[in-house]
């Protein structure tokens, strides 16, 4: 159900300080490059910013000493980036430089800050503010428009709030604003990334009233005014398609919404325009409006740049870019220095390279895809763009946001515990459980149960990790698509094996076992004697499932548990079974000068041998060690001699035999084929069944 809240009352009921808050937004305003706080807002949220990189803004959080205490970064808020479209959705556009830029600027706020310092992209002081005396928002900035949030995926603080701040729209076109505003956010739950991620983001409407509906129109002939709320004019800064804002009173319309990360201006107006800076602005009534709105916003929300150029020549030969999708560095440079998106260029299937022509540039300016939604309206963002908003919703939005026990818990015998982690939605993130270390089945979901029977007695530490598996973001060098929760957890358990089943199998191992007891589900090793188990598995009731190896012997053994609280054996606890031989007839080319083809199957590393006759018995009666010692007869055939051979099953029990047939006496014969194999083990020779082929003249 959507909210409302009247923005007069709800600012000022925020606006009181929260002492020890550890995020302050501030409302700041650079005029003819001087710079003044105009409020604060202590907010109650986790303290996170975005790295502060080349060609970027920044801001440094100081205490009484002038001492850094945390720093970030953030897009120049003075400069607003305008774009054009033709037929085919490809962009045109150019940047303006503002000589009024208010804008909403979140800062860590750790204990003894005293103070903000702002620098621009030449890293050059643009002012300094005393927090002791910016005014606590509210009163008389806050005006009583209604507010409603038509998008709810979780608390504020710990999302990416959007505020849809229209102008143009009169009393009687409420209506009309909020469909303008629902249909951005339904495109962006379209648009990927946004589409994976929409688990991250509220938004909000705040309802601005205009005494007139539209924009000013002051290039047009005759010039058209409007009396609007929010100054909304086309021709802004003297460009004919920049429409854009009074940036004081968007923001102080922003301030009327609980929560705001970015800002979203749609004009009620129908002629192609928009202009994206500290905010996006986009007129909401054009065809191409829900498009021009999430590029405008891939400007004002991480400051992506214009990938477009104009084809006109035009050199680049200024500093670096503060995007991190334009660089004025070439291939070679930017791999040898590891610049920008190094890491992205050749990873298969996402066409990732370094392609001249950017930020109005042909030539000195660079992106890092042929084509991508900063260039084009139309295709998706590259995936150097989509990590770059992945990464800003993991600034504002923590992968793990809550948790429980909130203390470390105690487990008596024969009890449990459940543990939890509370994450944002999305495909692509997931938590997992370690105890002491050992991984954890289940848990996927950021719930686990700790049971005190499958741990042995003590202090155990259990650790919950929330991560963000997307091939859309390549490196997090500051680990924001991750986070722990650990817990020192007490409890009364045991170490003991209480079944093995089955607890006996052939000796050519490969049977699957589970060994049930106490304190199993840390176990790290299963030993069958001195052999190690294969493929072990932690399930999610404790038991321990092991898949035996072979064996060169049959007879009991001990098995032997290792675990990261200490090692159980059962002694004689499993039995290795002699391996039954088996011989399967292959096929060949069953005539004189062919060859008839076996499989023989028993203990791994034994000799083989292979009798075969034309009188079914008259050999197996005799005993194949008989048939070995003995002569050459007409009824039977030692096809594979030990000593003449020396064949054995190979390290999985397996052989494969091939006898000729190049005696005459084949020649006038139509006549089944007998044959038996046998395998000599430590307790001598053990026969097989009797396989049968048909040999033809």
């Amino acid at each position: 159900m959507p909210r409302h809240v009247l923005c007069g009352l709800f600012v000022f009921a925020a606006g009181v300080p929260a002492l020890g808050a550890p995020v302050v937004r501030l409302h700041l305003a650079v005029e003819n490059g001087s710079l003044e706080a105009l409020s604060r807002l202590d907010l109650d949220e986790a303290a996170r910013s975005t790295p502060w990189e080349e060609g970027m803004w920044g801001w440094r959080v100081l205490d009484s000493a002038a001492r850094p205490l945390a720093r970030g970064g953030f897009p120049d808020p003075t400069i607003a980036s305008y774009d054009a479209v033709d037929g085919s959705g490809a962009l045109s556009g150019g940047t303006i430089t503002l000589d009024s830029a208010h804008f909403l600027l979140k800062v860590n706020s750790p204990p003894g800050a005293a103070a903000v310092e702002i620098r621009d992209a030449a890293r050059a002081i643009v002012g300094v503010v005393d927090l002791g005396t910016v005014p606590p928002a509210g009163g008389a900035e806050a005006a009583a428009w209604s507010v409603e949030e038509i998008w709810h995926s979780g608390p504020s603080g710990q999302r990416l709030d959007i505020v849809f701040v229209g102008d143009g729209y009169t009393a009687a076109e409420s209506a009309t604003h909020r469909a303008h505003a629902q249909a951005a956010v339904d495109y962006f739950a379209a648009t990927p990334p946004y589409s994976s991620y929409m688990g991250f983001v509220n938004a909000w409407v705040v309802y601005v009233v205009s005494a007139e509906s539209g924009a000013d129109e002051p290039d047009a002939n005759p010039a058209i005014f409007r009396n609007t709320a929010l100054d909304a004019s086309y021709n802004w800064g003297g460009t004919a398609r920049c429409l854009y804002a009074s940036s004081a009173k968007v923001t102080a319309a922003a301030a009327c919404a609980p929560a705001v990360d970015e800002i979203l201006v749609p004009v009620n107006h129908s002629r192609y325009g928009g202009c994206g800076g500290a905010f996006g602005v986009y007129a909401a009534g054009n065809s191409a409006a829900l498009e021009v709105a999430i590029h405008e916003f891939g400007h004002s929300f991480t400051g992506l740049a214009d990938e477009y150029d104009y084809g006109d020549g035009a050199v680049y030969s200024g500093p670096e870019f503060g995007a991190v999708n334009s660089t004025k560095y070439g291939r070679a440079t930017l791999l040898s220095q590891q610049r920008k998106w190094w890491y992205w260029v050749g990873a298969p299937g996402f066409g990732i390279d370094v392609y001249e022509g950017s930020s109005y540039h042909q030539f000195g300016a660079y992106r890092p895809h042929a084509n991508c939604k900063m260039r084009s309206l139309g295709p998706d963002f590259c995936a150097v763009c989509a990590e770059n908003k992945i990464k800003g919703l993991y600034v504002l939005c923590p992968p793990i946001q809550g948790s429980s026990p909130s203390s470390n818990p105690t487990v008596p015998a024969g009890g449990s515990i459940a543990l939890s982690v509370t994450m944002p939605s999305a495909p692509t993130l997931s938590a997992s459980f370690s105890v002491d270390g050992v991984p954890q089945p289940g848990g996927e979901l950021g719930d686990f149960t700790y049971v005190a029977s499958r741990y042995p007695s003590g202090t155990h530490s259990v650790v919950a990790t929330a991560a963000d598996s997307t091939d859309r973001v390549k490196r997090d060098p500051t680990s924001l698509l991750s986070a722990s929760r650990s817990w020192q957890v007490q409890s009364t358990g045991g170490l003991s094996i209480s079944s093995i089943v089955p607890d006996h199998a052939p000796q050519r191992g490969g049977d699957r076992i589970t060994i049930s007891g106490l304190g199993l589900a840390l176990a790290t090793e299963v030993r069958f004697g001195t052999l190690d188990g294969l493929d072990l598995e932690r399930r999610p009731d404790g038991t321990v499932a092991i898949t035996t190896p072979p064996s060169g012997a049959s007879g009991p053994v001990d098995v032997t548990v290792v675990t990261a609280g200490g090692t159980v054996s059962r002694s004689g606890g499993f039995t290795f079974d002699p391996t039954p031989v088996t011989l399967v007839y292959t096929g060949g080319s069953p005539r004189a000068g062919g060859f008839l083809a076996y499989e023989v199957t028993g203990p791994p590393n034994s000799i083989v041998a292979l009798v075969i006759g034309t009188e079914e018995g008259s050999y197996v009666a005799k005993g194949i060690e008989t048939c070995i010692a003995g002569p050459r007869s007409d009824d039977f055939e030692v096809a594979i001699h030990p000593l003449r051979d020396r064949l054995r099953t190979d390290a999985t029990g397996v052989a494969l035999l091939v006898v000729p047939l190049d005696d005459d006496q084949w020649r006038q014969r139509f006549v089944n084929v007998y044959a038996t194999a046998a395998v000599k083990g430590p307790t001598g020779w053990r026969g097989s069944n009797c396989a049968i082929a048909t040999v033809f003249p």
